[in-house]
């Protein structure tokens, strides 16, 4: 049993320098912007990065409608694990304790946001423990590129590698590539009144539904033509996000030698990737 469970702010070099040690965050997105680190017993645990994602006004308008809620008032979970050896509930205990800790140093903020990763079946177990509210499923269909063997491409990651996006300019470097489809599970968590609560919520676009189970999952792959072939969550738990170099390759020989064995991270567990957003 733990005799310390101690959540302490750290720089943000400190922070890039966990996730690039860490087998699956890898890196640190630049809409970051507090860092926590969870050590137990003096040894360093695990890491939570709030901030925003890649279009930070995108989300406040996904979830509002009018301007009700600015970049200033949210906060997006951009990175979140914890290791292996934890306790069986870390995950949740250390997520609510950095929401005390947004609460009282940024008191401003009035809602944060995060998803499962359903396309990689998670459902967000650690999101109900941690009283979040469910806001509903968001199909992801052309995010992804999955290569057999290699693991699966995010979109920017193919434009950056490669000068070109989607399946069937995919299909012209790795002949048996699938767009890799599914459902993520969206969270809200509130921090701010009940009465600021109930005014937002006249101007959601989704409402509050039942929490999720692992019947909700739906992951599956398409071809160029659009076939389509389920996987299982089993599998999908099993696939990599690879992490490619941002150089443009065009050439089948060159591509294949830039993608390192094991360039995704190891293979995703439940308490890596959990909370990862």
């Amino acid at each position: 049993m733990a005799k310390s469970f101690i959540v302490k702010p750290i720089t943000r070099k400190q922070a890039r320098i966990m996730c690039e040690d860490h087998p699956h965050a890898g890196t640190l997105p630049n809409s970051s912007k507090y860092y926590m680190r969870l050590d137990i017993d003096g040894r360093p645990a695990g890491l939570a990065v709030w901030g925003w994602g890649i279009v930070p006004k995108g989300t406040a308008g996904h979830l509002f409608n009018d301007d009700v809620l600015s970049v200033k008032d949210y906060l997006e979970l951009c990175r979140f694990f914890v290791y292996d050896w934890c306790p069986k509930n870390t995950p949740t205990k250390f997520l609510a304790i950095t929401h005390k800790i947004i609460k009282k140093y940024a008191p401003w903020v009035k809602i944060l946001y995060t998803y499962a990763a359903g396309f990689q079946g998670l459902i967000g177990h650690i999101y109900k423990g941690a009283g979040y509210d469910y806001i509903g499923r968001q199909q992801i269909s052309s995010g992804f590129v999955w290569i057999p063997k290699v693991g699966l491409i995010h979109t920017i990651a193919q434009w950056h590698r490669y000068g070109r996006v989607g399946i069937k300019e995919m299909i012209k470097i790795y002949p048996t590539s699938k767009r890799w489809a599914g459902f993520n599970f969206r969270y809200i968590y509130w921090l701010c009144d009940k009465k600021e609560k109930q005014r937002l919520m006249q101007h959601a676009k989704f409402k509050l539904y039942k929490y999720p189970t692992e019947k909700d999952l739906e992951i599956w792959t398409e071809d160029e033509f659009g076939n389509k072939t389920p996987v299982t969550p089993e599998f999908a738990k099993t696939i990599p996000i690879v992490k490619l170099k941002s150089n443009r390759v065009r050439s089948k020989a060159s591509v294949a030698s830039s993608v390192q064995p094991g360039e995704g991270g190891a293979t995703p567990t439940l308490t890596l990737t959990e909370g990862v957003a």
